[in-house]
């Protein structure tokens, strides 16, 4: 059955539930990628181990894989649902933006951390005491322990007041800032004609539109803020590419 907006769903090539965050007005995997779910995309993965330790159990989050690796992941996900006709074709999976993914870790309130604004933990797989027995040299968090020294299965990673569980612990979580062909502006090099788009302050540019993009650029960030209003960065942005271009173009004008 087609996802609803409003009502949780869950995709039936691999049985993954989502849930519905009205906040976001998106659909979000309730748990992390386990090894299992991963491996019917990739039979060969292995996520191996630390130090003795597994993280190649099917319940642990996949670990291991680069930015590439989860979008070719995604891809084959939207394939596998429209094909079955569980899934329209105006839908796809994708990993979500910096911002989205600190607001659903945040449940939208700015809290500190996924439970709260309290320390330690009230839930969540950390490096705790039961780390810390095992890895002598880790920082640990004294008083707080989950019982798991490694990665733990991805339904028992603790469950914040949105219904996602593992935000915030567990493993690293890729943001589809972080990867693909994105380069400093400082580094980049402009082509003779280039087209710029900017996205909006909140949720940046949309997942189709930047995989329509032949590059993507950040401007470095020196403050505490997490983006530039789009009328800055588009002034950072044409700067750059107007001292750049001006030598070989002399009429080069920009328009925004």
């Amino acid at each position: 059955m087609p996802p609803f907006p409003g009502q949780n769903w869950t995709s039936p090539t691999l049985n993954i539930p989502f849930v519905w965050i009205e906040a976001v007005g998106m659909w979000v995997a309730k748990n992390m990628i386990a090894n299992d779910e991963y491996r019917r995309f990739r039979p060969d993965h292995d996520s191996g181990d630390y130090a003795g330790h597994s993280l190649a159990e099917d319940r642990q989050p996949v670990v291991g894989v680069s930015y590439k690796d989860v979008g070719q992941f995604c891809e084959w996900l939207t394939e596998r649902d429209i094909e079955s006709g569980d899934l329209d074709d105006t839908y796809i999976f994708r990993v979500p933006s910096h911002n989205e993914w600190t607001r659903l870790a945040r449940c939208g309130d700015g809290r500190m951390y996924p439970w709260g604004n309290e320390w330690p933990p009230k839930y969540g797989n950390f490096s705790d005491e039961s780390a810390h027995e095992c890895f002598s040299d880790w920082e640990s968090i004294k008083g707080y322990n989950d019982g798991f020294p490694v990665t733990c299965p991805v339904e028992e990673a603790g469950e914040n007041d949105w219904g996602l569980i593992g935000i915030g612990g567990n493993a690293y979580e890729w943001t589809f800032e972080a990867g693909g062909t994105s380069s400093s502006l400082d580094d980049f090099r402009w082509p003779g004609k280039p087209c710029l788009v900017l996205g909006n302050e909140a949720t940046g540019v949309s997942p189709l539109v930047l995989d329509a993009c032949e590059h993507r650029v950040s401007i470095p960030m020196c403050g505490v803020k997490e983006s530039f209003n789009v009328a800055v960065a588009f002034g950072i942005a044409a700067h750059h590419a107007a001292t750049a271009l001006a030598p070989a173009s002399p009429g080069v004008v920009f328009r925004g």
